[in-house]
């Protein structure tokens, strides 16, 4: 069996930062869907109380390469949490780390077997309490093998008079998201003849970029239903309705409960198993990304087996440093499988 996929996995070194907890209590969603930190109050200065800046600089690194899964809880965590956070961003802080400890594992699945052809999600969670500022979520796929390439949680620079219209501002974004990544795949020839499938929860958002007519209630986000309509009919995009509970994005908006959270995680990381129809159903794409992943490490164990064969046939005497670092160092990493 050919092996098409590429797992990519938070590094070793990012992985120290999780030490900073001494609560090994294992974790399996970032942040509790019952905690909301926009109205939480900061402490009072204490010198005593350390700044999160430290933390959520190496969360956000983690999260926007290896795993988008955290994005949401680490932008919450990154709101009104400076200079003396709140209690609530504090406990949602060492969550997250604890989360990311237990799921150590998990991987960003890139490559697949299909052909590149890209698709994408739009979602928003609109928010009436605190600044009533929405968060916009994106996510962008380049086949059905594959985790999502990019990944998009954002809180909203304006506010939103209803939840259609944070719909259509998230759909703008990964729009403009779409055309620079489509500009990209042209000029490395892999040029995306057909529209791009934009997947959207809003039943509404979808029959305002179909139809014509402008309507009094929309003429404030008129530019924006325009732009849509015009990539729509210039081929660029097509947007497709999907069911909340299989919308992907949904992850990226808000926290969410636990068996919905990991089914939409495992669609985010690794894709939906080479078909199309998984998009519309539920799905969790692991018994055969288990499997590939056990074929490439094993593979990998065989290869650093024999290299640390080959190096300690050697004479004691022409071992050098580097090679003992090698050989203790491919050790560790078969312990660990």
């Amino acid at each position: 069996m050919e092996i098409t996929s590429l797992f990519i996995k938070t590094p070793t070194m990012s992985l120290k930062l999780l030490d900073i907890t001494n609560d090994c209590h294992p974790e399996h969603i970032p942040m509790s869907n019952t905690m909301d930190l926009k109205d939480s109050k900061t402490n009072p200065p204490n010198p005593e109380l350390s700044s999160l800046l430290p933390v959520t600089g190496s969360l956000r690194y983690i999260a926007d390469r290896t795993r988008p899964d955290v994005l949401v809880a680490v932008g919450e965590i990154s709101s009104n949490a400076t200079p003396y956070p709140s209690d609530g961003h504090i406990k949602t802080a060492k969550r997250t780390l604890r989360y990311l400890k237990t799921t150590q594992n998990h991987m960003l699945r890139l490559g697949g077997n299909g052909p590149i052809e890209m698709f994408g999600f739009s979602d928003a969670s609109h928010i009436t309490s605190g600044k009533s500022k929405s968060r916009y979520g994106g996510a962008l796929y380049l086949g059905l093998d594959s985790g999502a390439f990019w990944s998009m949680s954002k809180t909203a620079t304006t506010i939103s008079l209803s939840s259609c219209e944070s719909e259509i501002k998230a759909m703008t974004l990964v729009t403009c998201a779409i055309i620079h990544e489509r500009d990209k795949l042209k000029a490395i020839g892999f040029e995306q003849v057909k529209p791009t499938t934009l997947y959207t929860d809003s039943q509404s958002s979808v029959d305002l970029c179909k139809t014509l007519r402008s309507k009094e209630n929309t003429k404030h986000v008129n530019v924006r239903i325009n732009f849509l309509r015009e990539c729509i009919n210039k081929r660029i995009i097509e947007i497709v309705f999907i069911k909340t509970d299989l919308m992907v994005a949904d992850l990226l908006t808000k926290p969410l409960a636990k068996t919905i959270f990991n089914e939409l995680k495992f669609k985010l990381l690794y894709g939906f198993g080479g078909d199309v129809g998984n998009i519309s159903k539920h799905f969790t794409p692991m018994e055969q990304v288990y499997r590939e992943i056990d074929l490439r490490d094993a593979v990998l164990v065989g290869q650093i087996r024999t290299r640390i064969n080959l190096l300690k046939d050697k004479s004691p005497k022409r071992v050098r440093f580097s090679d003992e670092e090698e050989i203790n160092s491919g050790q560790k990493y078969v312990d660990d499988l």
